[in-house]
């Protein structure tokens, strides 16, 4: 198949452009790959802090709340300061 000149310069020539197209989609490949993984890895930091710093500030709150509780202890009726407590 490859007898005349013409011939294996032609299946050099198909060889090493099918090679190269190969190497380019797998470098373009893994490239795309590490850039999606560091944008999910940031978003997703991201998300966890927010998240964490919502659940930080309901935990502020509601230790404001049952701290705000202790004085209602020592009053002779602590059902006015309860209630107040329910609602907030």
């Amino acid at each position: 198949m490859f007898q005349t000149l013409r011939a294996r310069l032609t299946g050099v020539s198909v060889a090493i452009a099918t090679l190269s197209l190969i190497v380019l989609s797998l470098v373009a490949f893994l490239v795309v790959r590490t850039n999606m993984l560091q944008a999910l890895d940031e978003r997703i930091g991201g998300v966890t802090q927010l998240h964490a710093a919502d659940l930080a500030q309901w935990v502020k709150d509601n230790q404001r709340v049952t701290g705000s509780l202790k004085a209602a202890i020592a009053l002779p009726d602590p059902i006015p300061a309860l209630l107040a407590a329910k609602q907030a």
